[in-house]
Parts: C-alpha cells; structure tokens; sequence
C-alpha cells in the first residue's frame, strides 16, 4: 500500500493514469495527501469513483483548482457528496458550469453555501432546470443576487416555491421583471408580500396580464400604492375582481384615471363601497360615459356627493335610470344649473318624483321646456310648489294639454299669474273654466 509521501511523489501522468478502481481505493490520508496539482489531472470517471468519505477528505484548496470540466462531469451522487466548506470553494467559474442535475442533488446546506457571486454566474439555462424545492432553498440574500436575466427566467413552479421571505427579498430591479406568468403562479400569501415598493414597479403590461384572482389577492395598501399608470391599465375583469375593501382603498387620484370602461366593470356592492370624496373627484366625462346602470347603482349619500358640473353632465338616461331616493338626493343648488336639456328629457316618472324644494328650485328656462306630460306627471304637491313667475313661463302648448285635474291643482295665486296667451290656449272651455274657479 502506498504511504502519503509515496502518493505525494506520483508524477500527473501517473494520477491521471489511475484507474477509477485505483482511486476508489485511494485512503481519506491520501486523498489529503494529493497535491493541488494531482487532484486537477484526475479523470471525471476517477472523481465519480470516489465515496463520501473520500470527496469529504479533498481539501478546498484542491477543490477550487478542480477544473470547469471535472467540476461540470461530477455525477449528482458525487456532487451531493460535497461539504458546505467544499461548495464555498468553489469558484465563479466553476459555479457557472454547475448543471441543473448536480444543483438539484444538493441539500439546503448545501445550496445555503453557494456564494451570492457565484449563483449570480448561473446560466438562467442551468437555473430553469432547477427543482422548485431546490429554489425553495436560496437563501434571502442568495435571492437577492440573483441577476435580472435569472428572474425574469424562472418557471411558474420555481416561481410558486418561493417562500414570502424570499419574496421580501427580492430587489425592485427583480420585481420589474416578473413576468404575469410568474405573478400568476403565485398565492395569496405571496402576493401580499411583494412589498409596495417593488409592486409600483411592475410594468402595465405585466400587470394587465395578471389574472383576476390575483388581483383580488392584492392587499388594501398594495392597491394604494398602484400608480396612476397602472390603475388606468386594468383589465376590466380586474376592476370587476377588485373587492370592497380594495375600493375603498383607491385614491382619488386612481378614481380620476379609471376609464369608462373599468367604471363601467364594477357591480353594485363594488359601487356602494366608492367613497364619496372619490365620487366628488370623478371628471364630468367619466360621470357622462357611465352607464345607467352603473348610475342607478349609486347611493344616495354619493348623489349628494356629485358636484355641479357632474350633475350637469349627465344625461337624461341616466338621469331617468334614478330611483326616487335618489331623484330627492339631488341638492337644491345642482338641479338649478341642470341644463334645459336634461330637463326636457326627464321621463314623466321621473319628474313626479322631485321634492317640492327642488320644483321651487327649478329655473323658469327648466320649467319653460315642461312639456304636457311632465306637467300631468306632476303630483298635488309639487303643482302648487311651482312659483308663480315659473308658472308664467309653462309654455302655450304643455298647458293646453293639462288635464282638468291638474289644472284644478293650481292655487289662486298661480292662477293670477297665467298669461292671456295661456288663458287662451287652454280654450276656456266650460270644464277649464269651472276647473279654474
């Protein structure tokens, strides 16, 4: 048997002549005893033939002159068997050579020893064939030197088996890369870690890519801290899959980017949750463009909400589309810039269903364009709610066709305020003139 001085004097091409059965022979003392030298010339088949004890007695030093083709030729059994000091020896170069086979071999310790300068060298290639549980064991600080390049490169399963520390960890150079796939691999519990930070980086595209569940899965300050950008790019669906609390969340600077369209994708309760001071801020084309079922969902504390110019802009559909409650919740002062347009259009039902404040509150211009059937509309208390100089103003035509019974409605003082030309439009038949008296 060889001593070490005699294993120390083998020339390399005696070492690399050794036999695999020869080196699995080879004592832990003189495995110790190979030079740097030596250990660089033996064969990858010979390296293979070695057994745990024998790989554990290489000294680092050997280790990190192993050359990339010994290095990227150990089988996965043999590379499985290396130490952690053993694998923070390993140089850059020889990092980049590791396969996905012999990364996935290693244990947690081991991958725990990878150097960050050293994963950061791994083709993305290489890192695509890494197990998810493998991936699962990167370090904190093993995630966070990861390159770009790498990121953007993982599956949907690596992606999934990142722990939410890992998450954490991760750079907002790294998050800008994330692509929807990846995103959408991942579960509630991840989502809500991606710190605001990195979230606000994630372009439009990306996020618009990202499923509706994962939408809902973003937490109420993650929703706040969206950008202006990425808010206006929401799907549709993601709009309709933002929950109640997620609504509340947005800004007011995010409710006045929301398109028509995403306005439009919120159902009731989702509407309901719209806080007013976000109504308030709505811009007059967003109000205009929303559908009247979307407006027959507001709430009567959101009416109240609407500015003037709001009010003013919307259309007489959507106006029709109110409720009675709502109709009422209109405020005395926006039903007075309401334009003789929106008026004219107002339905019948519509028009019986204002208080009689806001009749008061109507401009003579508004009551002028009435026509018959809105006045017949009208109920026993808001005919007599009509100011007299608005009265004055019904035109010839709507108060020749006003039922007997309306016109039974108007006090004296209203009456005295009739014109000749209404006088005598209304024919001053029998019926009219008994009605009038």
């Amino acid at each position: 048997m060889l001593s070490t001085d005699q294993i120390v004097a083998l020339g390399t091409a005696q070492v690399a002549a050794l036999t695999s059965a020869q080196t699995a022979a080879l004592t832990t003392d003189q495995v110790v005893a190979l030079s740097t030298a030596q250990v660089k010339v033996i064969t990858s088949a010979a390296l293979n033939a070695l057994d745990a004890d024998q790989v554990g007695a290489i000294e680092t030093a050997d280790i990190a002159v192993l050359t990339t083709a010994q290095v990227a030729n150990l089988a996965a059994d043999s590379a499985a068997m290396l130490s952690t000091d053993q694998i923070v020896a390993l140089t850059t170069a020889q990092a980049a050579v590791l396969t996905s086979t012999q990364l996935n071999a290693l244990d947690s310790d081991q991958i725990g020893a990878i150097e960050t300068r050293d994963l950061a060298v791994i083709t993305t290639a290489q890192l695509v064939g890494v197990a998810a549980d493998t991936v699962a064991m990167l370090s904190t600080d093993q995630i966070a030197a990861l390159g770009t390049a790498q990121v953007a490169a993982l599956t949907s399963d690596q992606t999934a088996a990142l722990t939410t520390d890992q998450i954490v960890a991760l750079t907002t150079a790294q998050a800008k890369v994330l692509t929807s796939t990846q995103l959408n691999a991942l579960d509630s519990t991840q989502i809500s870690a991606i710190e605001t930070r990195d979230l606000v980086l994630i372009a439009t595209a990306q996020l618009a890519g990202i499923d509706s569940d994962s939408i809902a899965m973003l937490s109420t300050d993650q929703v706040a801290a969206l950008t202006t950008s990425q808010v206006a790019a929401l799907t549709t669906d993601q709009a309709n899959a933002l929950t109640t609390d997620q609504v509340i969340s947005l800004s007011t600077a995010q409710f006045k980017v929301l398109t028509s369209a995403q306005l439009n994708a919120l159902d009731s309760a989702q509407i309901d949750a719209i806080e007013t001071a976000d109504i308030a801020v709505l811009t007059t084309a967003q109000i205009a463009n929303l559908a009247s079922d979307s407006v027959a969902e507001l709430t009567t504390d959101q009416v109240v909400a609407l500015t003037t110019a709001q009010v003013k802009a919307l259309t007489t559909a959507q106006l029709n589309a109110l409720g009675s409650d709502q109709i009422s919740a209109i405020e005395i002062a926006d039903i007075a810039v309401m334009t003789t347009a929106q008026i004219d259009g107002l339905a019948s039902a519509s028009v019986a269903m204002l208080s009689t404040d806001q009749i008061v509150a109507l401009t003579t211009a508004q009551v002028k364009v009435f026509d018959s059937a809105q006045l017949n509309a009208l109920t026993s208390d808001q005919i007599p709610a009509m100011e007299t100089r608005d009265v004055a103003a019904i035109s010839t035509a709507a108060i020749a066709d006003m039922t007997d019974a309306k016109l039974a409605l108007l006090t004296t003082d209203q009456i005295t305020a009739l014109t000749t030309a209404q006088l005598s439009a209304i024919g001053m038949t029998t019926a009219q003139i008994d009605a009038l008296t």
